[in-house]
């Protein structure tokens, strides 16, 4: 009977275990980031509408769980006469860390838009599921077309 009391205490302590690391584990996999970026472009031209009308100057990400992405579609425009190769770039993270858990992509990265044409974007926003020092972050995101020549 002894034997059994002991099994009983073992299960009820690996039991207790178990779910505090869950707990731990849930909540620290909820992280929430207020978010925010503006837009400068150069060489181009950044709209909502693939018809150019409303023009991009700034995202708000919303409120982004550490571990998760959200992702922005938006239409680039060249309104030059000549071919341009687009770039992107995050600049002036406030706070400064705040590059170290967040990483923003695109899939437009060294495409080559034709003149006068446009070109759907789409901007992803990463965060890293380690993020612990980040309440609330800003950058600007810099979309540049260089003319190819």
């Amino acid at each position: 009977m002894e034997r059994k009391m002991w099994l009983f205490v073992l299960l009820m302590i690996g039991t207790a275990l178990a779910l505090t690391t869950v707990a731990v584990a849930t909540w620290t996999s909820h992280v929430t980031i207020p978010s925010q970026g503006n837009i400068t472009a150069i060489g181009v031209s950044v709209y909502w509408d693939p018809s150019c009308q409303n023009e991009v100057t700034f995202i708000n990400w919303g409120n982004i769980d550490a571990g998760a992405s959200r992702s922005v579609t938006f239409y680039v425009k060249n309104d030059g006469d000549m071919p341009v190769r687009l770039h992107m770039e995050a600049v002036n993270w406030e706070p400064a860390n705040a590059e170290n858990y967040l990483t923003l992509t695109w899939d437009r990265e060294s495409y080559l838009l034709s003149e006068e044409s446009v070109v759907s974007a789409t901007l992803t926003l990463s965060v890293s599921s380690s993020t612990t020092e980040i309440d609330n972050f800003s950058f600007d995101i810099l979309i540049e077309g260089t003319e190819t020549g």
